[in-house]
């Protein structure tokens, strides 16, 4: 049987944003969500609408001090050639 990712409570409160509030807001501007990323101690996720897309981010691990959430508003591609 597959775990599921222990989250901490800063990651856990961001991806309950994430589904309340900011999914459904670019849903209402056409956009969908391509891609889900969640660990222990972090989140991403990307919304795209033909070649824009947002991406937003949580990071709370100890090892990457200070914790920071994350906004990207973009167009074109999702990643870095070669990525």
């Amino acid at each position: 049987m597959k775990k599921k990712p222990r989250t901490g409570s800063t990651v856990s409160a961001f991806i309950e944003a994430v589904g309340r509030t900011i999914t459904p807001a670019l849903a209402a501007l056409g956009f969908t969500q391509e891609q889900a990323e969640v660990e222990d101690l972090s989140a991403a996720y990307c919304h795209g609408n033909g070649p824009r897309y947002v991406k937003v981010s949580a990071n709370a691990d100890p090892r990457d001090l200070p914790c920071y959430l994350n906004a990207v508003l973009g167009e074109g591609q999702r990643s870095w050639p070669g990525g």
